[in-house]
């Protein structure tokens, strides 16, 4: 009782002092990315290897508090990576070796940022925030999930 007495006293304090200055939105993500990695070098004199274009694709919930014009942002995310890789060998004599490996690897995100808002005009607004990004995937060995 003393716990449901002291939850309410501070509901009551925070909507008394507040004087509509809290808002809370959540809010659904989508995201559609293309991956386009540069080449990867490597020291080894007969093998290289290279990523090719790829693309992700995530759906997240979003959840923005605001007080006056300072917000704070939680985005958490269910993601899906297609990405091809290229591996060639080659030897002295010039006997050339190509693989290419496809894959697809769910992953994902939990990211949170503080920012604040800015009113531009009547009808702009610009939003600054920095933040964090977690990322990992959902491995299926007996090490678990790599972040």
């Amino acid at each position: 009782m003393r716990t449901l007495i002291s939850i309410l006293i501070l509901i009551y304090c925070f909507n008394s002092t507040g004087q509509n200055k809290f808002s809370y939105q959540p809010g659904v993500s989508f995201a559609v990315e293309s991956h386009r990695p540069e080449d990867a070098k490597n020291n080894y004199e007969y093998f290289t290897s290279s990523y090719r274009t790829g693309a992700s694709f995530n759906l997240g919930m979003t959840n923005k508090l605001n007080y006056k014009k300072l917000f704070v942002r939680v985005n958490a995310n269910l993601g899906f990576l297609r990405q091809s890789q290229k591996f060639t060998f080659s030897n002295e004599v010039d006997n050339i070796i190509e693989h290419s490996y496809d894959y697809q690897m769910p992953y994902w995100s939990f990211d949170y940022s503080l920012g604040r808002d800015f009113q531009l005009n009547e009808l702009n607004q610009l939003h600054v925030e920095f933040g964090f990004l977690s990322i990992g995937n959902f491995n299926s060995s007996d090490l678990g999930s790599e972040v």
